[in-house]
């Protein structure tokens, strides 16, 4: 076993730019603010589900072959989210709405960017996934549609 897989999975996505927020009642909604950790490949994440349910997540992504990432996530308390979110970060905020298996982001910053995502253990199946959305292109791996870049420059 590889041995960044030992606490991690590996991530396999495709990214959409959309011409707009998609029509339809999503299955779920969730506000989601990033932090990503000044100097680090850390991200601190909070989010509240339409239900009011709440998160807190510390992450860690790292490439891994060719179109994957290892993730690895850790789950916090909130004490334990609000003492870490006391460290320098640059902050992203957006709206999930999530349909089936596609999320769709809506940014707060950068205001007016909607970027669907989706994911896929099998890499055959994912390369042949097309959006049920209206898009402008893919952005799957271009940098400056990543999270945090996206964060860095708002």
């Amino acid at each position: 076993m590889h041995k960044q897989l030992r606490y991690g999975r590996v991530e396999r996505e495709r990214r959409f730019l959309l011409r707009g927020v998609p029509e339809g009642v999503p299955d779920r909604i969730a506000n989601i603010v990033d932090r990503y950790l000044v100097g680090t490949r850390l991200r601190l994440r909070s989010v509240r589900w339409d239900d009011d349910r709440e998160e807190w997540k510390l992450a860690r992504k790292l490439p891994h072959g060719p179109g994957g990432v290892v993730m690895g996530n850790l789950y916090l308390s909130a004490h334990e989210y609000a003492l870490v979110a006391t460290l320098p970060a640059h902050e992203l905020r957006k709206r999930r709405l999530v349909f089936g298996s596609w999320l769709i982001d809506v940014f707060a910053n950068p205001h007016g960017l909607v970027l669907a995502e989706i994911e896929d253990d099998d890499p055959s199946s994912l390369a042949n996934l097309v959006p049920p959305f209206p898009y402008e292109r893919e952005v799957t791996g271009v940098a400056n549609f990543e999270g945090a870049t996206l964060a860095s420059k708002t």
